[in-house]
């Protein structure tokens, strides 16, 4: 069932994502690039037991503000 299943790459798998999006947005310099995204990821890499749900919630956040910066319509 779901409560077996292994989650432990579920983390590198969504920090990947985040990388990509985070890599856009400071090509594109459409975020403050005192803290970029990338550091916060690479702070999440050396983490021993990332916190999935935190790792969302941070990638929706990149996505919510790529589309705002895009101007992508829902």
């Amino acid at each position: 069932g779901l409560g077996n299943r292994d989650h432990s790459g579920d983390a590198a798998k969504l920090l990947e994502v985040c990388e990509y999006a985070a890599n856009m947005l400071e090509a594109g310099e459409l975020v403050p690039m005192a803290y970029p995204p990338t550091a916060k990821i690479a702070a999440y890499r050396r983490m021993k037991n990332p916190d999935v749900t935190e790792i969302t919630d941070y990638l929706f956040e990149l996505i919510e503000t790529l589309k705002k910066s895009c101007h992508v319509l829902k």
